[in-house]
Parts: C-alpha cells; structure tokens; sequence
C-alpha cells in the first residue's frame, strides 16, 4: 500500500489479519510508485491498495499490470476521489477489483458519514451487500415482502456497516450538486496555482495530462530553506487567523505501524510529510477570502 495516507488506509488491512506493507511515492503526484510497489511483492502479498492521494489518481494503468503479472487483487482507496478522473473516466468505474469511497464531512461529498464501494464483479457486489448487514443471507426487505415463510442464515461473520436511509438521502442530494462543487474547487484551486507558482520555495501540485484532479485538498511542497520553516509558516498563517493543515500522515511514523527503518526506506514519504501545507480550500471560499490567504504567503521572505 502506499504512503503517505490517513492511518485508516492501513488499519483496514490490520482489521482483516494481513500485515501492510508500505511503498515510497512518487514526488511530482504524492501518489505510490509503481515501480516501488514491485519491488516489494512477495510470495505473501495478497494486493494492491492504491490511495488517490488527496483526490489525485494514481499511476493505475501500472498497476493493473502489476496485478495481473503476479496475480494479485487490486483495491483503490478512493475516499478522497469522487469525482476524479483517469484517462477520461471517473473514479469509481473500477480500474482494479473494488474502488472505496468516504463520505466523511470533510470531504467534497458527505453524507455526515459512511461511505461507499464500488465494483464491477457481480460476486463480489453480493457478498459486500450481504457483510455489511452482519452477513445476512436474506435482507430484511427481501423477508418482510415475502408471500411465505422465509428465514435467513449467517453463513460467515459479519459486519454493522449499513448506512442509514437519511444519511443515503442526504447523499443523493449531493451527488445532484457535485458537478457544480467541482467546477468551484477546481477553478479556486487554479486560482491558487498562477498566484503562488511565483515563490520559488513553494512547489504547487503536479496534474499528470492524463488525470483531472478534484482537489479534495490543496497542498503545496515547501523546498530549501523554507522546508525547515514549515511549522513557523503554519504557525504565522494561524496567527492571521487562516488555519492550514500539515501534509497527509505518513502512516509509519505512528504507534502501531512504527519501525525504526521506515524512515531510511520511504524517504519521498518522509519528505512530503515534513514539508507539505495543506491550504484553505472549501467550495463555499470567496475570492476575497483566497487572496487573504494567498498574500499571507507571498508575505514570507525566504
């Protein structure tokens, strides 16, 4: 799996009894390397689990080959990347076996929580359905309508995973607006990207011409001397009253997935953890608002 990502990416893969095992990105994208991913399978990999980082689509054209040469499932952890698109389809039309969404409030589409799978193995979609209502052989709905007796199994464990009906109402109303939601995101984030591109210590993001980016977040990469002053540029933004966060967790660097030679074996990680500013971006953000946060940055002397 990749790095840097939120500790959930790898807690799930904790939660189903397999050991994750991290690759280095790739500088330009913050997104898995694919080339470090392979140098990495082994006869005990099972899959592949690609993070869209921040909305970004990975490199997936390399890891479908990667998947099939050496026989391995492939997962993409979509939560930041509705609404994304690789080589002209969205995310979600699944490039590998199943693409899961977050419905986070945080992110462009929320249904206060829960989220989403999508997949285009029919055998798979069944079974998802049935684990997630404690793998119910029967759905309630199924029962309830029957004209005779009908009597569900549990022939597995399962899980309490349903969404409710109101939080699933509330997602199809956002789903009508996330067109729109977009347009607004991505017309700020450009905004971001011609003023800032200016400051030589300040690297904006890197869009491969394959991909459109959704820009669930906006992070910038401080270079030379400003890297070190990541945390005094977050402060001094703060004190101006503009809250910024600091670049993805780089997973490793947390308890339960600490190991001494992380460090040494994902240094891009490393980096991008220590140096990158995720900035405002929200689509409800005036221009008014964005400048204030632009010029509190063109304001720092390097």
């Amino acid at each position: 799996m990749s790095e840097p990502s939120f500790i959930a990416t790898a807690n799930c893969i904790s939660y189903s009894g397999a050991t994750p095992v991290f690759a280095d990105i790739d500088l330009e994208t913050y997104n898995v390397d694919p080339v470090e991913v392979e140098a990495l399978i082994s006869t005990h990999t099972k899959a592949i689990l690609v993070v869209h980082q921040i909305g970004l689509p990975a490199d997936m054209n390399a890891f479908q080959q990667l998947a099939a040469k050496y026989g391995l499932t492939l997962i993409e952890d979509a939560a930041c990347a509705i609404g994304s698109e690789y080589n002209d389809h969205l995310i979600g039309k699944p490039l590998g076996d199943l693409a899961c969404f977050s419905f986070h409030p945080r992110k462009i589409m929320t249904t206060g929580e829960g989220g989403m799978i999508t997949t285009n193995n029919a055998k798979l979609a069944e079974r998802l359905r049935r684990l997630r209502q404690h793998a119910m052989s029967l759905s309630d709905v199924a029962r309830h309508s029957a004209k005779e007796i009908a009597t569900e199994t549990y022939d597995e464990i399962g899980f309490n995973y349903r969404m409710t009906d109101m939080q699933a109402a509330v997602g199809i109303a956002q789903l009508a607006r996330l067109a729109n939601l977009l347009e607004r995101r991505r017309y700020l984030a450009q905004r971001y990207t011609n003023a800032l591109r200016q400051l030589s210590w300040l690297k904006t993001p890197n869009v491969p011409s394959n991909c459109r980016h959704n820009y669930q977040s906006y992070m910038v990469r401080l270079t030379g001397d400003a890297a070190a002053k990541r945390d005094a540029i977050m402060q001094s933004l703060l004190e101006k009253r503009i809250s910024t966060r600091r670049a993805v967790m780089a997973i490793h660097r947390e308890a339960p997935y600490s190991r001494s030679s992380w460090d040494d074996r994902l240094p891009r990680t490393t980096l991008v953890a220590d140096t990158g500013i995720i900035l405002p971006l929200f689509h409800q953000m005036t221009e008014i608002e964005q400048d204030y946060v632009i010029d509190g940055l063109l304001e720092f002397q390097i």
